[in-house]
């Protein structure tokens, strides 16, 4: 067995998520990274869908609001389902202020008591690498040193670090981070600002250096998940056949330098 788990985004199949399950299956991807089933008639849907398939939910994707009214019914649902599928990690997006604790003291007070319900159910909330809290590796060490808490950690985005950063090097990015690091996206991008040039993992347009990430992250103890997400390039067309094509060729590229 793979030491690595080895995951997929559904939104990777992009128009086409319905496929993604068969296909995975075919290539021997066995967990997925997915959106949170609302209500028992969905949990039992996916439930019927995944055992079919032999896939698990390596991870929810949630949006909180840790500001916001409906908090605690956010956290409730997100634990069920976690519960029900058998799921350790929860991926979700803060947007967060500039400036720190200072100016983001009562969201991560808030993030410290979502930290303390996961913890008692064994999940981690990962945060993803996006502005403002995890815009790069040193913004998002001094994010995860003042909210403090063992079960929020960050999602390490391989792309994200260039898309919203110049002059960067996501790998170099991730020595800030390394001991934080509770989730990965694997996705590709030729490393200009702004540029959405999501390929396959590994294509030629790439700059991303997954296999120092991988042996970095495996030197640290990190196994997973690993979930691929592969957003595409603008102007190109997506069709099923291609959806298929790029997930299947990242799998074999991630094969090819490490034990997934």
């Amino acid at each position: 067995m793979a030491k690595n788990v080895l995951s997929c985004r559904i939104g990777s199949y992009g128009q086409f998520a319905m496929h993604a399950y068969e296909h995975l299956a075919e290539i021997g991807v066995h967990h997925i990274e997915t959106g949170l089933p609302q209500g028992a008639e969905a949990i039992a849907l996916l439930k019927d869908i995944l055992g079919e398939f032999g896939i698990q939910v390596a991870s929810f994707q949630v949006g909180f609001d840790p500001l916001g009214k409906d908090f605690q019914k956010q956290i409730d649902e997100a634990i069920a389902a976690c519960e029900a599928f058998g799921t350790r990690v929860i991926f979700t997006s803060i947007k967060g202020e500039k400036g720190g604790a200072k100016k983001n003291g009562k969201l991560f007070a808030q993030l410290r008591a979502l930290g303390d319900q996961v913890k008692a159910k064994g999940i981690k909330v990962c945060l993803e690498t996006h502005p403002e809290l995890v815009l790069n590796g040193k913004v998002g060490k001094e994010t995860m040193e003042a909210i403090d808490h063992e079960a929020i950690r960050v999602n390490f985005d391989t792309a994200n670090m260039y898309y919203y950063n110049k002059g960067i090097d996501s790998s170099v990015e991730l020595d800030h981070v390394i001991g934080y690091v509770g989730a990965v996206h694997l996705k590709e991008t030729d490393g200009k600002f702004h540029s959405w040039c999501f390929p396959a993992l590994g294509d030629e347009r790439g700059v991303v250096k997954f296999p120092v990430i991988v042996k970095k992250l495996n030197d640290a103890g990190f196994f997973g998940p690993w979930t691929m997400e592969i957003e595409g390039v603008k102007g190109e067309e997506q069709t099923l056949e291609l959806a298929k094509k790029h997930v299947a060729d990242s799998v074999a590229y991630m094969r090819k330098i490490g034990d997934f």
